[in-house]
């Protein structure tokens, strides 16, 4: 009976012991949140800078003896020691004014108070310089007028030391060096530009113009003597030279004479600029131009198509401009700048029809006396106003009232960055050919690796570039590629067919019979017939007679490009909005096309692909 009671009495004190004993795993929550606090504690500390060490006093480089400099090596403080090419320190920076590091046994007991390594450099570079000179003043380029080319300006001590500048187009008086886009195209090319050793005749420069030097691009030049200008900036042009029967394109680039009689083409992404008897004349581009002199002598630019702006540096300067059916000569105000303008206003559906032209002068900044041909009696325009003819009524030019003046005339036209990099890229392998190459042929094998280049910017610049000489193979061959890398996306496609086959039609039957032939040469087969009268566009009686129906059947041809075609003819004729013209994608999968190419047909046997009035 007293067992009994006594353990029955333990067994719950035991029970008790262990609910009250705390689990492990509380401890180690514990544990972990201390050693947080720890960590965010030392976090704190160093914050505030309870770690750091002193900072050492700073030592004003003024203060640092130059005989210590001479004895130990000592740098500035704040003036790294320089490191040779292997990553080595290298001799100190004796003196911060000299702009070039000291040889080891660097001295500054020097007369002129150089350091005495850099004056004996300088020195023994001269008398070399002296010693060798290159045969030719236009294959070598001294370390100081390399400089200037990249726009480096040398420490005035050895731009004495470098003597004279053999040229005046190499350096613009009191004033830092820069490099125009002519230049830097070629720099970029990995070839240091030519320059030549003296302007054109006649077209002297005032040290006060910055005018850049020539990119080694001459093409066939032409003797100087005969020249009324000179390529002054900014780009490559294309000369179109005839001999006889034969005829042909060559590159020409800056410092290039520019001769009466000759035709000029701006490729794409460039904006070159030509001085024209002290005009400056700025050529945007995909602009075709042919230059002229008149009976007294002033320089006469006839826009074949494209747009300029030209500025004088007087308000007296003069230039003729031809544009359409207007025809005169700026006789005052030019120092305000003027544009002129040539369009073309070439539409699907016209048929063999000429596409009808457009012309615009306009005065920009200020008012201009206009001087037109004939006997006509001189015109004063007042700025923002102009002339305005259209072929539509080739006989009559109307005064068009100040209004807004296009951006472009301004500020030039503004380049997409892609073109931009094809237009740098054609001047920079033009560069990199050897200088004596003969200039058709130099342009022709960048012009051929462009066009099967892997970047499609490239392609299409040369497609572009090739269909303004009047060769629209390569564009075609663009247009019609399928093959995976080549194949042009939508709007690629678009682009480039926008860009060549109106210009390609609009330039009359002979240019249209090239692109015909292009379309049977680089085409699918049995299909140019087909693509030439899609490239021209379905007109309105051609709709009623059944084209509507062949259009919506070559949704579903075997051909991509053939469905391209199509579906842009559809939407040239009935306009439809964003969502409808996006239900057919002509590079989409057979299936995927399928629902789109239904609505298509279910418009056209309603009657309603037609163009509205």
């Amino acid at each position: 009976a007293t067992v009994g009671p006594v353990a029955t009495a333990a067994h719950p004190g035991d029970g008790d012991r262990r609910a009250k004993r705390t689990p492990w795993t509380a401890w180690a929550l514990a544990a972990s949140a201390l050693t947080l606090l720890a960590v965010l504690a030392a976090l704190l500390a160093q914050s505030m800078g309870l770690f750091r060490s002193p900072t050492a006093p700073r030592v004003d480089v003024a203060d640092v003896d130059r005989a210590d400099v001479d004895r130990g090596g000592v740098v500035p403080p704040d003036r790294p020691a320089a490191t040779d090419e292997e990553g080595d320190v290298a001799a100190p920076l004796a003196d911060p004014d000299a702009g070039a590091a000291a040889d080891a046994d660097v001295s500054i007991a020097s007369q002129d108070g150089r350091p005495r390594g850099l004056a004996d450099l300088l020195e023994r570079a001269n008398s070399e310089e002296a010693a060798v000179q290159p045969a030719d003043p236009l294959a070598t380029t001294s370390p100081s007028a390399a400089d200037a080319d990249a726009g480096i300006d040398p420490p005035a001590d050895m731009a004495a030391a470098a003597g004279p500048t053999p040229s005046p187009l190499e350096t613009v008086a009191d004033a830092p060096r820069k490099v125009r886009a002519g230049d830097a195209l070629a720099i970029a090319g990995g070839v240091r530009p030519r320059r030549p050793p003296n302007p054109p005749a006649g077209l002297e420069r005032k040290p006060e113009e910055d005018v850049a030097g020539a990119v080694g691009l001459e093409g066939d030049g032409g003797a100087i003597a005969d020249s009324i200008g000179f390529v002054a900036a900014d780009g490559v042009l294309l000369r179109h030279v005839v001999d006889g029967d034969r005829e042909w394109w060559v590159p020409i680039g800056v410092g290039t004479p520019l001769r009466s009689r000759e035709t000029l083409v701006v490729p794409p992404g460039m904006q070159p600029e030509l001085n024209l008897g002290g005009v400056s004349v700025r050529v945007l581009p995909r602009s075709q131009i042919a230059l002229a002199t008149g009976p007294d002598g002033t320089a006469t630019v006839s826009i074949e198509a494209g747009r300029i702006v030209a500025r004088g540096g007087r308000a007296d300067a003069r230039l003729g401009i031809v544009v359409g059916g207007i025809a005169g000569t700026v006789t005052a105000g030019l120092d305000g700048a003027v544009m002129a303008e040539g369009t073309m206003a070439w539409r699907p559906g016209l048929g063999d029809a000429a596409a009808p032209t457009m012309a615009e002068v306009i005065a920009v900044g200020r008012a201009i006396r206009w001087t037109p041909d004939g006997d006509a009696a001189a015109v004063e325009i007042p700025a923002r106003g102009g002339l305005h003819w259209e072929s539509a009524t080739p006989d009559t030019t109307s005064l068009r009232p100040p209004g807004r003046v296009p951006s472009w005339a301004i500020g030039g036209e503004q380049i997409e960055a892609l073109e931009r990099s094809a237009a740098e890229t054609f001047a920079a392998r033009l560069a990199a050919l050897p200088a004596d190459s003969e200039p058709a042929a130099l342009l022709n094998e960048v012009m051929l690796a462009m066009a099967i280049d892997r970047r499609v910017e490239n392609r299409i610049f040369a497609a572009i570039a090739l269909a303004l000489q009047g060769s629209y193979d390569v564009a075609v061959e663009a247009l019609c590629a399928e093959v995976p890398g080549r194949r042009l996306e939508g709007r690629q496609w678009l682009g480039l067919e926008g860009a060549v086959i109106p210009l390609a039609l609009g330039r009359g039957p002979e240019s249209a019979a090239r692109l015909r032939k292009a379309w049977e040469d680089r085409g699918p087969a049995g299909r140019a017939e087909l693509l030439m009268a899609m490239a021209r566009g379905p007109e309105d009686a051609e709709l009623v007679d059944g084209a509507d129906k062949t259009l919506v059947e070559a949704l579903a041809a075997a051909e991509l490009v053939v469905r391209r075609y199509a579906l842009k003819d559809l939407v040239d004729v009935v306009e439809p909005s964003a969502f409808d013209r996006s239900r057919f994608r002509p590079d989409a999968p057979a299936d995927a096309r399928r629902d789109g190419a239904t609505w298509w047909r279910a418009l056209q046997e309603k009657g309603l692909i037609r163009r509205s009035k």
